[in-house]
C-alpha cells in the first residue's frame, strides 16, 4: 500500500509547524541506544515493515533496503518486505498467523518497523483507496451488506467521506476489514485500535520501532 505524498504540507516550514523539526521514532531509545538488543541477538534480527493500508509500507521497505546495512546471521534476508503475520495485520496476530512464505520464520527474530500516518490524511486516503475495507450502516449487518461506500450519497457534503457519524441516525459508521474478519465502530476507531496495539507493546513482549510516514518522505535517509 502506497501513500499519496501530495497530501503533505506544501513547504518545509509548514511541515515543521505540523510535525516538528526532527523525525520521531518510538522505540529507538529503548531498543537501539541502550542496547536492549544484545549484539548476538541483533545479528539474528530481521527488519520487517508493518502498517495500515495507505501508510507507505512499500516506501518504508525500499528505504530500509537502500539505507540500512544489516549484518545478519539469520538464514533469511536481513530485511523482509513484511512481518511474518502480515504487514497490514495488527500486533495481536504476531505468532498467531503466518503469511504465505513466512510459515517457518521465527517471530522472535523479527524487529517490526511500524509506519504510522497522520490520521486525517490517512482517512482521506482510505476514502480513495479502501483496499479490503468497507463501510456498513449497522455494525451487526451481515458481511455481504458491507458494500464499499454504501453510506455516501451523491455530492451532499454531510455524507462525504470520511464519514464517522451517520447524520441520519447520529450513530458511528462502522467499518469492516473483510480479509481480516474485523469490525470497528468507525474509521477513526480502526486507526486508533490498530496502531495502539503496537504502541502498547512492552519491552518484555517484543521490541518494535514506530516511525511516521511524514518523516520518511521529508527525511528519507
Amino acid at each position: 500500500s502506497e501513500a499519496e505524498v501530495h497530501d503533505l504540507p506544501s513547504t518545509f516550514d509548514e511541515f515543521q509547524t505540523y510535525y516538528g523539526s526532527a523525525p520521531r521514532i518510538i522505540g529507538f531509545k529503548e531498543h537501539c541506544q541502550v542496547g536492549l538488543l544484545m549484539e548476538d541477538d541483533a545479528k539474528k534480527m530481521r527488519l520487517a515493515p508493518a502498517g495500515l493500508f495507505n501508510t507507505g509500507t512499500n516506501l518504508l521497505f525500499n528505504l530500509l533496503k537502500r539505507n540500512c546495512k544489516v549484518s545478519s546471521s539469520s538464514s533469511y534476508e536481513p530485511i523482509d518486505w513484511m512481518v511474518p503475520w502480515g504487514k497490514h495485520y495488527s500486533a495481536s496476530h504476531r505468532g498467531q498467523r503466518f503469511a504465505r512464505f513466512h510459515e517457518q520464520v521465527n517471530v522472535s527474530e523479527v524487529l517490526p518497523v511500524v509506519v504510522v500516518r497522520d490520521p486525517y490524511e490517512w482517512m482521506k486516503a482510505m476514502c480513495r483507496h479502501p483496499y479490503v475495507m468497507s463501510w456498513g450502516r449497522d455494525e451487526n449487518d451481515e458481511e455481504e451488506k458491507f458494500d464499499r461506500f454504501n453510506m455516501f450519497k451523491g455530492d451532499d457534503p454531510q455524507y462525504s467521506c470520511p464519514l464517522l457519524v451517520d447524520p441520519d441516525t447520529n450513530e458511528t459508521v462502522p467499518v469492516m476489514v473483510k480479509a481480516h474478519g474485523q469490525k470497528f465502530p468507525s474509521l477513526a476507531h480502526y486507526w486508533n485500535e490498530w496502531n495502539r496495539e503496537y504502541v502498547e507493546l512492552t519491552e518484555e513482549q517484543v521490541p518494535r520501532l514506530i516511525v511516521r510516514l511524514e518523516d520518511l518522505v521529508m527525511y528519507p535517509k
